[in-house]
């Protein structure tokens, strides 16, 4: 496709390309981690769609805007998947490139708060593209699930979050796009990170946002807040906020969250050595990674002529629903 691309992942397309095209682009080689094309193949599978979702490695953040034109330029580009660490980038080099090359931009509220992106839908019809970040619905969603449904006048419904208390460690994009979900949930919400002032930044940031005042400060906060957090989420990038024996001490019916998945959700890995898996109070980032699929493909199917019918009955398959 490009030269400034590591990899070439329309080549094993053929030549014959499929009618709508899909695809990650990010600077740690998402071919060989990311979980996305085997979610998105699979649901175009069950829909019957002529579609295919690559993976495009991208080493150079500079290559961000000449990677964009080349993959708007294709004549089924559907839906870009960004992943770190170019999600402020992409969003920099679209807002300048879109009006130069006579696209409307519609950017939700979260890319506009945020000030990046994780979702760019093409919709070449009406010549408008969406930039969305679904970080933290797909956190959202997941804590839904955890939490399990309660029952109003017999009939389950999904608990809602409004009136718990979460502790969201790490204040960069993850922490920040989960952070704002929470708050506009009505969540009690606390910010640590390990430099104070980029926790305190963040809560100012989101203050608006917020029913109920922000707590925040550095990591000698998570000891003392943890406890009354029904909630604790790690938005880190490396290590854990807390070892299996301080989870251990923690109230039975705390749910333990993880923005990463595999090997690297080492904050998973201690709450289920501390025994909190086997009440399904332990979720990492393929909860949440997949919380982040089905709010893109609401937006994206439907340009490719999907029923909403037809979506959810695929995910819910896909969920074991």
């Amino acid at each position: 496709m490009l030269k400034v691309l590591e990899n070439d992942p329309l080549a094993a397309l053929g030549q014959r390309r499929p009618r709508w095209l899909s695809g990650i682009v990010g600077g740690a080689r998402p071919s060989r981690y990311s979980k996305s094309p085997a979610l998105w193949n699979t649901l175009f599978g069950k829909l019957g769609l002529d579609a295919a979702f690559v993976a495009f490695d991208l080493p150079r953040a500079e290559d961000m805007s000449t990677f964009l034109k080349a993959f708007l330029d294709e004549p089924g580009a559907l839906d870009l998947t960004v992943t770190n660490p170019y999600k402020a980038t992409a969003w920099k080099a679209l807002s300048s490139l879109a009006p130069a090359h006579g696209w409307s931009l519609a950017a939700s509220y979260r890319v506009e708060v945020l000030g990046c992106l994780n979702h760019l839908i093409v919709d070449r019809e009406c010549g408008r593209l969406v930039a969305d970040n679904t970080d933290g619905v797909g956190m959202l969603r997941a804590l839904e699930a955890a939490l399990g449904p309660v029952r109003t006048g017999g009939v389950p419904q999904t608990q809602r979050l409004a009136g718990q208390r979460a502790l969201v460690v790490g204040a960069g994009g993850a922490g920040a796009a989960i952070g704002l979900e929470l708050v506009r949930s009505g969540v009690d919400l606390t910010l640590v990170d390990i430099a104070a002032t980029d926790a305190r930044a963040l809560a100012e940031r989101l203050a608006p946002y917020a029913a109920i005042p922000i707590g925040s400060g550095d990591w000698s906060l998570i000891s003392r807040v943890a406890p009354r957090c029904g909630i604790i989420i790690s938005a880190i990038s490396a290590g854990s906020p807390l070892g299996a024996a301080d989870i251990a001490r923690l109230p039975a019916d705390t749910l333990f969250a993880d923005t990463r998945y595999g090997a690297t959700a080492e904050f998973a890995r201690a709450a289920g050595e501390a025994g909190r898996s086997s009440n399904g109070r332990v979720i990492d980032g393929q909860a949440m990674l997949f919380g982040q699929f089905v709010a893109a493909a609401a937006l994206a199917c439907p340009i490719a002529g999907v029923k909403i019918e037809s979506l959810e009955q695929a995910v819910a398959e896909m969920e074991g629903r």
